[in-house]
C-alpha cells in the first residue's frame, strides 16, 4: 500500500496535503482542505501467466476506472505490478494493445517492475504509460533469448510508437526483441 501511495504521490504531483496547504485563516485552510479529492486508482498484480481470467480482471477493472474518472471528470491512475511468467504473445498483445486503445483516455497506465522481467511479459510493461521500476529490477529479453518474428516485432513497435512514452525508443525495443541488436547506453556529463 506504501508503494501504491508513493506512486500516486509521484504521478499526481499538483494535489496538495493538509501539510502543505499554506497558512490563511484556521477556517479558509479547512474549506481548502475539504476541496481535495482522494486520487482515483487502482493497484493489480499480474503475476505469472497472463490467461483470459487476467486479461479479462485487468480489462474490467480499467473500464471501471474510465467509467468513474469520465462521472468525475478527472484522470485515473491504474498500477499493474508486472512479474516473470510464461504467457502467450497473443494475449499479452491484445491486452496491451485494450491498455493503449481509447477506450481507456482518462486511464493512466503504469507498470511497476519489483523483480526482473523478461518473456512476453515485458510487452504489458511497454504497452504502459509510465515504467517505475524497482533499483534492481530489470526490463530486457522479450523472446528468451531467440529473435522475435517480424509480425511480433511490429506489433511491439507500434504498441511503443502509440504509448509516447518519452524514455522508451523503437531502437530500445528492438534491442528486447533480437538479441543481434546492439544497444549502447551513453552518459553525457552535465
Amino acid at each position: 500500500l506504501g508503494l501504491f501511495l508513493a506512486l500516486a504521490a509521484v504521478l499526481r504531483p499538483s494535489s496538495l496535503t493538509a501539510q502543505e496547504i499554506p497558512a490563511k485563516a484556521p477556517e479558509k485552510a479547512a474549506d481548502d482542505v475539504k476541496k481535495i479529492e482522494p486520487t482515483l486508482a487502482k493497484f493489480l498484480t499480474v503475476s505469472g501467466v497472463i490467461d483470459e481470467r487476467m486479461d479479462s480482471r485487468i480489462n474490467n477493472i480499467a473500464l471501471a476506472l474510465q467509467n468513474e474518472a469520465t462521472q468525475r471528470n478527472t484522470e485515473a491512475i491504474l498500477v499493474l505490478e508486472i512479474t516473470r511468467g510464461a504467457s502467450k504473445f497473443g494475449l499479452v498483445n491484445e491486452t496491451a494493445k485494450f491498455l493503449t486503445s481509447a477506450r481507456l483516455s482518462r486511464v493512466r497506465t503504469v507498470a511497476w517492475i519489483p523483480e526482473r522481467l523478461d518473456g512476453y511479459n515485458v510487452v504489458l510493461a511497454l504497452a504502459c504509460k509510465d515504467i517505475v521500476m524497482h533499483p534492481d529490477a530489470e526490463l530486457g529479453d522479450i523472446g528468451h533469448g531467440e529473435t522475435l518474428e517480424k509480425d511480433e516485432q511490429q506489433a511491439v513497435l507500434s504498441l511503443v510508437e502509440k504509448r509516447h512514452n518519452a524514455r522508451l525508443s523503437p531502437a530500445l525495443a528492438m534491442a528486447m526483441m533480437d538479441p543481434q541488436q546492439v544497444l549502447l547506453k551513453v552518459s553525457v556529463p552535465q
